[in-house]
């Protein structure tokens, strides 16, 4: 796991290929605050100390979890498109 210049994260696989988080239809990093801004802004978006409420109670952070997760999710393709392989995925 990398620690981009912008905040972003940024996480390679054992053999090195790159893992970024991308908006579909985006051909960027979700790393652009100045982007996010101005997509929130014009999408009349506004997050405030309201938007999002934890359940957390101190527990330890399992990086191991989250990281399996985050690996899992990008191992998925979505229906009719083709894998890595170039076989179609129904």
């Amino acid at each position: 796991m990398q620690l981009l210049d912008d905040g972003a994260f940024r996480f390679v696989r054992p053999d090195g290929r790159v893992f970024d988080s991308f908006a579909p239809g985006r051909g960027g990093s979700l790393g652009d605050w100045a982007q996010l801004r101005r997509t929130h802004r014009e999408g009349n978006i506004r997050i405030d100390k309201t938007t999002a409420v934890t359940r957390w109670r101190g527990e330890r952070m399992d990086y191991g979890l989250a990281l399996d997760v985050l690996l899992a999710m990008a191992k998925r393709v979505p229906a009719g498109t083709s894998d890595e392989t170039g076989h179609h995925v129904a």
